[in-house]
């Protein structure tokens, strides 16, 4: 006897509840960024007052004297602003810098929330309340090859 489409997916819901799809081989990994390789990458340019090569941003160029300013509309949050063109500590305000990094005015822990690069733009968000998830067991983990495996017609 043969299953309805509806018991087949129903079974194969059942085998995989609980569990964590591993897509990793199937995600083009050519447009994803890992963060902490970037903030080095940046890091490792700026020591060396070379140009990044992901942002294009020329952090041996920073004015050595930021404008402080609000970082948005929409909070109260404010930080410190450099910039590499344009001219005055409103270069940012006016529109005359297009290379541009801001930074919040937390002396304990201050924290790069944007990187401008002409039309480029790069804002961080950083959130200290985030717990990092624990990567599930290997028996937790579903593979594509796993899945297919157990759907219909496979």
């Amino acid at each position: 006897m043969c299953k309805s489409g509806e018991d087949q997916r129903s079974q194969v819901a059942a085998e995989f509840a609980g569990k964590y799809a591993d897509i990793s081989d199937s995600v083009d990994t050519a447009d994803s960024i890992n963060m902490g390789d970037l903030l080095d990458q940046m890091r490792s340019a700026a020591e060396a007052g070379e140009t990044d090569e992901v942002t294009g941003f020329n952090f041996h160029e920073l004015q050595q004297e930021g404008s402080y300013m609000q970082l948005d509309m929409e909070t109260e949050d404010t930080g410190w602003f450099y910039h590499i063109d344009g001219e005055g500590e409103h270069a940012i305000m006016n529109g005359e810098a297009t290379q541009t990094l801001g930074m919040t005015s937390d002396h304990d822990a201050p924290r790069l929330v944007r990187i401008t690069n002409g039309d480029t733009r790069m804002e961080f968000t950083w959130d200290d309340e985030v717990e990092i998830p624990q990567r599930p067991s290997d028996d937790q983990v579903v593979t594509e090859a796993d899945f297919m495996g157990m759907t219909p017609g496979q």
